[in-house]
């Protein structure tokens, strides 16, 4: 019983780690992508609590779970690339996706 118990201690030292490290990755990249865009923001408690603005006000970010609330409306939403529709209206960062032919026949789909 005793090893069954250490085991599942274990399992659960490494999916808390584990999920660390993903929280400060996401804040990492997040953090480089408004950078890279040259997105003014203000970082507060070491770049855990992230304040952009936009046309209609401020919008808090935290980028370690990915998690925004705008402050004039209260709305909330997820993801850095949600957060950039909002800030840009459009993410010009990103390539414009393909159009497939549903004619041609050498599409695989």
């Amino acid at each position: 019983m005793s090893s069954s118990v250490n085991e599942t201690t274990e399992m659960w030292r490494e999916h808390k780690e584990a999920g660390q490290k993903k929280r400060l990755d996401n804040k990492l990249h997040a953090t480089e992508r408004l950078t890279k865009l040259g997105i003014d923001f203000e970082s507060k408690n070491f770049g855990v609590h992230i304040i952009v603005s936009n046309k209609n006000g401020f919008i808090d970010y935290w980028p370690s779970t990915g998690m925004f609330i705008q402050r004039f409306n209260s709305k909330r939403g997820r993801g850095i690339s949600s957060l950039l529709k909002l800030k840009l209206n459009v993410l010009q960062e990103l390539a414009p996706k393909p159009i497939i032919d549903k004619d041609d026949d050498s599409c695989p789909f």
